[in-house]
């Protein structure tokens, strides 16, 4: 099988065998290849983020994303038995911003007690004076 080399750089597979010029099978091989569907998903997303209002937003967007890197083996896992790439790079999105979410929860519940315990020792403290 002969494939062009902007085939090589599409091919949505991590190992591929393809014959090259000189006739011999090579195997196309990554440096890194649990993020190889995970960055090329991302890389679909640049035009979208080239295209944002601000500043601002790109640099946002653009740490959201790099942030999945963390998720790339379930990423490509998942991709190797379903079409669509992007399902899981925006629920690897959506875990990591329910996971902010909840930290924030636990800061918030905690300032909360902690101004309530305040509270309470200043109570106590004018009622024994």
């Amino acid at each position: 099988m002969r494939f062009t080399n902007n085939a090589r750089k599409t091919s949505n597979l991590q190992n591929q065998n393809y014959e090259n010029d000189y006739g011999s099978t090579n195997q196309r091989m990554s440096l890194f290849p649990e993020e190889d569907v995970l960055t090329r998903e991302i890389e679909t997303w640049r035009d979208y983020i080239d295209k944002l209002p601000s500043e601002e937003d790109k640099v946002v967007l653009t740490k959201l994303l790099n942030g999945c890197y963390k998720y790339a083996v379930a990423i490509n896992s998942h991709a190797q038995l379903h079409p669509f790439p992007a399902e899981s790079l925006i629920m690897s999105l959506l875990l990591s911003q329910h996971k902010l979410i909840n930290q924030l929860k636990l800061i918030a519940h905690s300032k909360l007690v902690h101004e309530d315990q305040d509270k309470n020792v200043d109570k106590t403290s004018s009622d024994l004076s």
